[in-house]
């Protein structure tokens, strides 16, 4: 799974330092709620490029921006996906 953003310019100027899917929703990040709804400890992010040095520091166990498996899942860092929803891309086959 790959959890990107693709317009980060709507969260200027707080996202001018951090990606999306870094921004706290409730308790959780962004990111953290994906990564516990869809179980997968195999998680990558896309940043923006002049993101990726200080990431790389703060996050030394996430992939950054490295290219798509065949057959993974890119997810929006600001889905906010119903139960069922959830089941369906669990279901999905590559």
């Amino acid at each position: 799974m790959i959890i990107y953003d693709d317009i980060p310019q709507a969260f200027y100027p707080i996202c001018l330092s951090r990606p999306v899917s870094d921004l706290r929703c409730g308790i959780l990040k962004l990111r953290q709620r994906l990564t516990a709804l869809f179980k997968d400890d195999d998680a990558a992010l896309w940043i923006e490029p002049r993101l990726e040095k200080l990431w790389q520091e703060r996050l030394p166990d996430w992939p950054l921006n490295r290219p798509a498996k065949k057959g993974e899942l890119l997810i929006n860092s600001r889905i906010k996906p119903r139960a069922e929803v959830i089941q369906a891309i669990k279901a999905l086959q590559p």
